[in-house]
């Protein structure tokens, strides 16, 4: 990512019909995946990103029992709001 910093004060997810003990163990873990995403878009180097809020709305899983789906789901989300409100490209 190449000293390319990005800052988010707070992300917004609505997460209907699923468990609050679920959706901790979703979060936990996301940073990793979001670094790994974010290490495959085309940043300028040394570019800083303040993004600010997000607001994701609901984020569709097949499976809204499975830990990893639902943290890689909304990684992806995230990464599309980023790239949405930065227009960056991969």
């Amino acid at each position: 990512m190449n000293n390319t910093h990005i800052h988010i004060d707070r992300i917004h997810i609505n997460g209907q019909g699923i468990p609050p003990q679920l959706a901790q163990s979703s979060v936990q873990g996301l940073g990793q995946e979001l670094l790994a995403k974010l290490g495959q878009q085309n940043w300028s180097s040394g570019q800083t990103v303040p993004i600010g809020d997000l607001h994701l709305g609901t984020v569709q899983v097949k499976n809204p029992q499975d830990v990893s789906e639902l943290r890689q789901a909304i990684a992806q989300t995230v990464i599309q709001a980023i790239v949405t409100q930065t227009g960056v490209r991969r």
